[in-house]
């Protein structure tokens, strides 16, 4: 009997290659749909923490924005009411920006190179944040009991430095910020200048009198006597101050009716609850009833004005609430925790798993038509692309619809905790990113976990799984 000879078929064109892939798809639908599945949540899941770290972090900033604005009149009678300890003061220097009013104000106090002054305060603020981080075992052996700057006064006798760094060697957890024996050398200088700055604050605000009096008659007087003695104030921060105070004094007008005789006595009677000039403000923003008590109880009250006021104090109260849960939440860092990248890696070793499992279980069901195309002369090199493929479209699939749902997840999520804050500094640019790099991730997953069973697939010989049942 003469022997057959198989010649190898031409190499498939590309588009032949992906109408064969998206029909195998099609055919094995349930199984196709159990991997876009897997990939969905994994994609979904990595997509989810990623953008929800972009998201938070821009809301952190749009509220944190809002409610320094919002506080702006309050920080600015704290200012030139007193002087801040030494610690506070060291961190509104290390915000001091080049060419604003704060950073002339530093340069009429006596600081000699500004400049220098402040890059040092931002020394001082991230030494500080490293210290008042360690816990309180840990903090003692390294620099005994000294806290705040007074660690740095410490730290500055040479034979303290020594202990301290030999301490340290004890810890390989610990990681200390760059920099800190040449900012040591700096400190002497540094204290000087905080200390000539301290005395040439006190002096300026000895001499600046009634606030809310000034305010309420000639703001921008008072504002040119302030830069007169020492004390300016940029342009835009004073237009946040008016604000402030105008809404100070319709807040202290509401509280004034509220802590009326009449009213004041009466509120826990009525509403069976105790009795906050906050909290009651509040809760009329929301309740016609308790406005109408209210106006009832007082008589000639202005009840537009006082249930304005109302909705505008609910409101600053939820801003407030709303970045402080966003800064507990989100804080300052802008890297992911070691915990998260843990569970991505996880998400992504299951995914991987998963598609391999599917993909093998393909070959397992298509032994004898992978021998028929052997058979025929298709090439190791043909059978492989063919799985590859069928994969990797099954990852562009899953990535597409698990990106735009992590998305959909993540932006629902915000805007009913966070409100409108959400949309405010919406960072378009980082989610497009981020969805390219859940995109490519899906792809990468794909390939990767193909591999093995397409590999299974090219080496199978032609005649063994023909008798596979």
């Amino acid at each position: 009997m003469p022997n057959l000879e198989v010649k190898e078929q031409l190499p498939l064109s590309f588009r032949r290659l992906l109408e064969i892939s998206l029909g195998s798809i099609v055919y094995r639908l349930l199984r196709s749909a159990v991997t876009v599945a897997i990939i969905v949540l994994a994609i979904a899941f990595l997509a989810q923490i990623m953008m929800d770290g972009f998201l938070g972090r821009a809301a952190r900033q749009a509220a944190q924005s809002r409610a320094d604005k919002l506080a702006a009149y309050s920080r600015f009678l704290r200012q030139v009411s007193s002087v801040d300890a030494d610690e506070p003061l060291v961190a509104s220097f290390a915000k001091v920006q080049p060419d604003t009013a704060a950073f002339h104000n530093l340069r009429r106090w006596g600081t000699g190179d500004t400049a220098r002054f402040i890059a040092l305060s931002r020394q001082a603020q991230v030494y500080r944040e490293f210290f008042d981080a360690i816990p309180l075992g840990r903090r003692v052996l390294l620099v005994q009991h000294q806290a705040g700057l007074a660690v740095f006064d410490w730290l500055a006798q040479p034979e303290n430095y020594q202990s301290f760094r030999e301490q340290l060697q004890r810890m390989p957890a610990l990681r200390l910020p760059a920099g800190l024996a040449e900012f040591l050398t700096d400190w002497p200088w540094y204290r000087q200048q905080l200390s000539a700055v301290k005395s040439a604050y006190a002096r300026v605000i000895a001499g600046v009198g009634d606030v809310d009096d000034q305010l309420a008659k000639q703001p921008t007087e008072f504002f040119s006597h302030l830069a007169a003695i020492g004390f300016a104030v940029d342009a835009e921060v004073q237009a946040d101050i008016l604000r402030g105070f105008e809404h100070q004094q319709r807040v202290r007008w509401a509280f004034a009716q509220l802590k009326a005789p009449p009213v004041a006595a009466g509120w826990s009677r009525q509403f069976q609850e105790p009795f906050s000039p906050g909290a009651a403000l509040v809760s009329c923003a929301g309740s016609p009833a308790r406005r109408a008590w209210v106006a009832q109880t007082l008589g000639g009250l202005d009840t537009e004005k006082f249930r304005a006021v109302a909705s505008e104090y609910r409101a600053d109260e939820r801003l407030q609430k709303t970045a402080q849960e966003l800064l507990s939440r989100y804080g300052s860092a802008n890297a992911l925790s070691e915990r998260v990248v843990w569970l991505i890696v996880v998400s992504f070793l299951v995914c991987v798993v998963g598609i391999a499992n599917a993909m093998l279980m393909s070959v397992l069901e298509r032994f004898k038509e992978i021998a028929t195309m052997k058979c025929l002369g298709a090439r190791r090199q043909t059978i492989a692309f063919l799985f590859v493929t069928e994969s990797v479209i099954v990852g562009v699939i899953g990535g597409i619809v698990g990106t735009v749902l992590g998305l959909i997840i993540v932006v629902v999520r915000h805007a009913l905790a966070y409100g409108r804050v959400t949309f405010e500094r919406f960072p378009t640019g980082d989610l497009a990113l981020t969805f390219m790099a859940c995109f490519c991730c899906s792809l990468l997953l794909a390939g990767i976990a193909a591999i093995y069973p397409a590999l299974v697939a090219a080496k199978m010989a032609p005649m063994e799984a023909m008798r596979v049942e």
